[in-house]
């Protein structure tokens, strides 16, 4: 296979600085798995007090939304999880939106942890394939495609995402990443190399990891 190298893109340079950062939930759901792990998350990187002002940032009714029991397999808004994520972003992460990365490794540690053995067995690309397949268990406004660019490098794209959000994407970059070293690959990094919410027609992950 002929390999094709990308340079990175840091997000300053997805779009012009004219063009504003969008973002459209309204419809999206994700499944309770992916919720209840960005929730675990937060309520084990913050003491109680900490905590306590993280739900005094959300929205008077999502606080009583995450109180209720969240069952792993059923559909819940995406909008409760973008506005988690402002939360833990605004109160744990001081305003920087990368702390969801952590969240995103989280939340692949604890939804794909069922994966079956011979999978995680696999090479990172045929693993990252499955796990592409696996996005529509997940959300319910798009699917995904893995590309082997590389031996150890590959583009993960966001295909017909009607519902897109910049806290979505950060976490997504920890999800792919994690999900490469549950595989047993070393040195991982994720680069987002285009965003819907800058105006790109899809969202598009450069993954790479040591061969």
């Amino acid at each position: 296979m002929t390999s094709v190298i990308l340079a990175p893109v840091s997000q300053d340079s997805l779009a012009p600085r004219s063009v504003p950062v969008r973002e459209y939930v309204a419809g999206g759901r994700i499944k309770g798995g992916i919720l209840r792990a960005h929730l675990r998350w937060a309520r084990e990187h913050a003491d109680p007090d900490t905590f306590r002002t993280l739900l005094d940032a959300l929205p008077p009714a999502r606080v009583a939304d995450l109180s209720n029991l969240i069952l792993a397999t059923s559909w819940y808004p995406l909008q409760w999880l973008v506005d988690l994520d402002r939360a833990i972003i605004s109160r744990l992460g001081e305003g920087d939106r990368t702390i969801l990365r952590s969240t995103g490794q989280f939340a692949a540690r604890s939804t794909l942890r069922h994966v079956r053995e011979s999978l995680l067995r696999e090479d990172p690309h045929t693993f990252l394939r499955h796990v592409s397949l696996l996005q529509s268990h997940f959300t319910d406004f798009g699917t995904s495609t893995w590309e082997q660019l590389g031996s150890s490098f590959g583009r993960m794209t966001h295909r017909h995402w009607r519902c897109f959000s910049p806290t979505l994407c950060a976490s997504s970059a920890g999800f792919y990443e994690d999900a490469v070293r549950m595989s047993g690959s070393l040195g991982v990094t994720v680069d987002e190399m285009g965003c819907q919410c800058r105006g790109d027609k899809h969202c598009t992950f450069l993954v790479r990891w040591n061969a």
